[in-house]
C-alpha cells in the first residue's frame, strides 16, 4: 500500500503501522539485469549477468522475491542504481564494457520489472542512486556526493544540464515519472553520502544538504503534478558525526 509518515512512524493507507524488515541485494550493480536465480539454483551466480530475455528473467525475480517473503520474512529490498544507467537507459554492454550481449539493454525497463514483481509480493523497493558512473566505467572508484561531485562524476551530470543541481533535477523526475505511480516505491537520496570530513559544518556536507532539500521538492512537485495521487518516502543517511 501507499506510505506516509506520521512523527517518526511509518504508516500504510489505512494507518496501519509499517515496520520494514529488508536486505540490501548482491549484484544489481555488475550487470544491466543485475544477477537473479530462479529456483533451485544458487542464490548467487555471476553466469546470471546480463539477461535478455524479459520472460526468463521475469520468473527468476518473481522465485526470488516469493523466497524473500515467504521465508525470510523481507517486505523491502534495497536497489543501488548508478545515474548514468538510468539516465542513458539503452545501453550495448559489450561495446561499452566488452562483456555481455552485443545489442541493446533497456535499463529502465529492468528497473520498472523488478518493481512490479516485488509488488506482486508485497515488497517495497527503496531505489537508491549508489554512484555516478557505473561500475565498469568508474572502476568502482569513489568520486564524491551530489553537490562537491569529482571531476569524473561532474562531466558527466554537466551532459544533462550544466547546471549540476538542474542536472539532479532533471534525473530524479526522471525516475518518478517512470516509476512514481507504483505504491511500493521509495526513493532514497544517496547512498552512504560520506564526505570523509565527518563534520556537518563542511562545505561538502552543506552542499549535500541542499541537494537533499531541492530534490524532495522536484520529486513532490513531480508527482504532484503526474498522478493523482502520490505517496513517497526519502530517506537521508549520513555517517557525519556518527549519525
Amino acid at each position: 500500500m501507499p506510505l506516509h509518515t506520521l512523527g517518526h512512524t511509518i504508516l500504510d493507507s489505512r494507518n496501519n503501522v509499517v515496520y520494514f524488515r529488508g536486505i540490501g541485494r548482491a549484484g544489481d550493480l555488475a550487470s544491466l539485469s543485475g544477477i537473479w536465480s530462479g529456483r533451485g539454483e544458487n542464490v548467487f551466480d555471476y553466469s546470471e549477468k546480463w539477461q535478455t530475455d524479459f520472460s526468463f528473467l521475469k520468473q527468476d525475480i518473481n522465485e526470488t522475491f516469493t523466497c524473500y517473503q515467504r521465508f525470510w520474512r523481507v517486505n523491502l529490498v534495497r536497489v543501488l542504481i548508478p545515474v548514468d544507467w538510468w539516465w542513458d537507459d539503452n545501453v550495448n554492454p559489450q561495446q561499452q564494457y566488452g562483456e555481455g550481449p552485443d545489442l541493446m539493454m533497456s535499463y529502465r525497463s529492468y528497473i520498472e520489472l523488478l518493481v512490479q514483481e516485488a509488488a506482486k509480493n508485497g515488497i517495497y523497493v527503496n531505489l537508491c542512486p549508489y554512484e555516478v558512473h557505473n561500475y565498469y566505467v568508474s572502476g568502482d572508484v569513489w568520486d564524491g556526493i551530489p553537490g562537491s561531485l569529482g571531476q569524473s562524476s561532474l562531466a558527466y551530470m554537466r551532459t544533462i544540464n550544466v547546471n549540476e543541481m538542474h542536472a539532479w533535477q532533471l534525473w530524479w523526475t526522471s525516475l518518478v515519472n517512470r516509476l512514481g505511480h507504483y505504491s511500493n516505491v521509495i526513493f532514497e537520496m544517496w547512498n552512504e553520502p560520506d564526505d570523509g570530513t565527518n563534520t556537518a559544518a563542511s562545505a561538502e556536507a552543506l552542499a549535500y544538504f541542499n541537494y537533499t532539500v531541492e530534490m524532495y521538492k522536484t520529486i513532490r512537485d513531480a508527482g504532484k503534478h503526474e498522478f493523482d495521487f502520490y505517496a513517497v518516502a526519502c530517506k537521508f543517511s549520513s555517517r557525519v558525526n556518527g549519525a
